[in-house]
């Protein structure tokens, strides 16, 4: 299991694709501000359907931005939402732990990319 919260090498591949250090941190800013009700989303799915298709959504702008364990996790859940099952809580939690890491990390990398611009 990866418990590096993010891909460095997909970062820093986004940030060259993007080439302007303003236009980086707004995506991850974006990213950000998204993510608390992208996970309440997943958390509280109502059926297993909700649960495949809110897990895809972060799974998908997770792996977009580097959060390479969170897009893990979602992608886990979003499989056993596709095969009709209910999330269970402690990969729940784990979902929490890695979402939460991922701000931080992600949070600090915004930090030093403003100081660089």
């Amino acid at each position: 299991m990866n418990t590096q919260p993010l891909d460095t090498a997909v970062l820093d591949a986004l940030a060259e694709e993007l080439a302007d250090p303003a236009a980086f941190a707004g995506q991850l800013r974006s990213y950000l501000d998204v993510l608390p009700d992208r996970v309440e989303e997943v958390v509280n799915a109502a059926d297993a359907e909700g649960l495949a298709a809110a897990a895809r959504a972060l799974a998908t702008a997770s792996g977009t931005v580097g959060a390479a364990e969170l897009a893990r996790v979602t992608t886990e859940l979003q499989a056993i939402g596709e095969a009709g099952a209910d999330a269970p809580p402690p990969l729940l939690d784990t979902l929490l732990s890695a979402a939460e890491a991922a701000r931080v990390a992600l949070e600090q990398r915004v930090a030093a990319t403003e100081l660089d611009a």
